[in-house]
């Protein structure tokens, strides 16, 4: 086993200013200023505190979050006080009854195990604290053997910036450890990657998040490899994806947080993979939260059972889920194939530009053909979100070279959503050829009340009307 020192023990910088520019502050720290969070199991426990870790947001006005881990198989009572002056204080996915004040001026929630809860201060989605409870077993460093790298509380890096994985390694963050470094898998097989410490790119980011030249750097790439495990982990704010999957297979990522706010900062993104599962986790993005492809860049093949379950998905720019846009581009066209997403929460889909806008978007491009995708306890809480479903063949000249073939075979069950859309959905298809067959919706609600059709639906010729009940 190999452990790592920490270059340095500080872990906590000096406030940043007030911002309301499209830049961050030079210096970001990365715990945050303005927060305090402490907790107990019991009342007979004293409060012991926790750290609030600061996150960067939102590549239109970039501001910082904060984010709690409490490692923890209990229900836990949590007590938190904010620095900053407020109004009015929200609890997300909306819980009545479980966030109240009290007579010292703090405010007080209980945490379930493996429970990921959001408070939104005076409706600012800027203003926000992420608390989530994770296992306590990613906290345990694995038994010590010679393929076990553990980083232990501290601020690390590694030479170049970059730690390559090889077969049948383990990495391990203790909690507090904070790995300035991308990771790598490729090539490689029997890899896993845990622990509740930080993979920490927000110090190589650009000032500008929308800056085009500068590099773009995922936390974790995963290419031409197989039976990957990653869980616990927090992605703190790279360049450009959380987590890049390309051409691999039985990957399960699990208990993982993931923000980005620079530009093409997507969360996990997947490129003809086969056999993923992604379960417990939450993604808060400047692009899309969940994107699945068949080929791009260098990686090619079909898309077959995934499986994302039990995440939470905030995106602050673009779709929370996006199934389809880039392929083979030549005949046949690629399937993507035996997709599941249930019990998914949507707590923000902020995205203007009229062809972007889906909280479940299937917008097959370059010869693709989705098929089999089951959508089921999809509840989405946001009342700004603009519209629900976007199922297009499409043809998008900024990325397909040609359209898409086909979407078939697509059912919704039990949709909760909790807002008012101002665009209709849409379902079309491209021409004769292409287009979008045998959708059905069943149990959809909107602000509680069952529909029995999809109300002013945008529906064309090559689209079969989809069967609501």
């Amino acid at each position: 086993m190999k452990v790592m020192k920490p270059r340095s023990p500080a872990l906590a910088y000096s406030s940043p200013r007030k911002t309301n520019e499209r830049f961050l502050p030079p210096s970001v720290p990365l715990i945050h200023p303005a927060f305090r969070v402490s907790h107990r199991f019991s009342r007979r426990n004293e409060w012991e505190e926790l750290p609030v870790y600061a996150m960067a947001v939102d590549m239109r006005r970039p501001r910082l979050v904060g984010q709690v881990i409490l490692p923890s198989t209990r229900h836990a009572f949590l007590r938190i006080t904010t620095l900053a002056p407020y109004a009015h204080v929200q609890l997300l996915p909306r819980s009545p009854g479980s966030l109240r004040k009290a007579v010292d001026g703090s405010l007080r929630i209980t945490l379930r195990p493996q429970e990921i809860k959001t408070l939104k201060f005076d409706r600012d989605p800027g203003f926000c604290l992420h608390l989530i409870s994770r296992p306590p077993r990613l906290a345990k460093s694995p038994a010590s053997n010679p393929q076990l790298l553990r980083f232990r509380p501290g601020v690390h890096s590694v030479p170049g910036g970059v730690l390559r994985l090889e077969s049948g390694q383990t990495l391990h963050l203790d909690p507090g450890a904070v790995l300035r470094a991308r990771l790598e898998c490729k090539g490689v097989e029997n890899v896993t990657i845990r622990g509740l410490g930080i993979i920490d790119l927000l110090p190589n980011c650009p000032r500008d998040p929308s800056d085009e030249q500068a590099p773009k750097e995922q936390a974790l790439s995963i290419k031409n490899s197989r039976n990957i495990r990653v869980e616990g982990l927090t992605f703190r704010n790279p360049s450009h994806y959380g987590i890049l999957l390309g051409q691999s297979r039985d990957v399960h990522i699990s208990n993982v947080s993931i923000f980005t706010h620079c530009k093409w900062g997507d969360g996990i993104d997947s490129m003809s993979c086969s056999d993923l599962r992604v379960e417990h986790s939450f993604i808060r993005t400047s692009d899309d939260c969940l994107a699945v492809y068949a080929d791009r860049w260098a990686f090619k093949g079909n898309v077959r059972r995934h499986h994302y379950h039990h995440c939470t998905l905030w995106a602050d720019v673009a779709h929370p889920v996006m199934i389809g846009v880039h392929g083979k581009q030549t005949s046949p066209g690629r399937v993507l194939e035996d997709l599941r997403l249930e019990h998914l929460t949507v707590l923000r889909h902020c995205e203007p530009h009229p062809m972007y806008q889906g909280c479940l978007a299937i917008n097959p491009g370059d010869l693709n053909t989705v098929r089999n995708v089951h959508f089921s306890n999809i509840r989405i809480e946001d009342p700004e979100a603009p519209r629900l479903l976007d199922l297009r063949v499409l043809f998008n000249p900024d990325f397909n070279p040609v359209p898409g073939k086909a979407i078939e075979k697509i059912r919704f069950h039990n949709l909760d959503f909790r807002g008012n859309p101002r665009i209709p959905s849409v379902f079309e298809g491209h021409d004769r050829q292409r287009r979008v067959r045998d959708v059905r919706v069943h149990s959809l609600r909107i602000n509680g009340k069952l529909q029995k059709e999809l109300q002013k639906l945008q529906l064309n010729d090559w689209a079969e009307t989809p069967v609501v009940s």
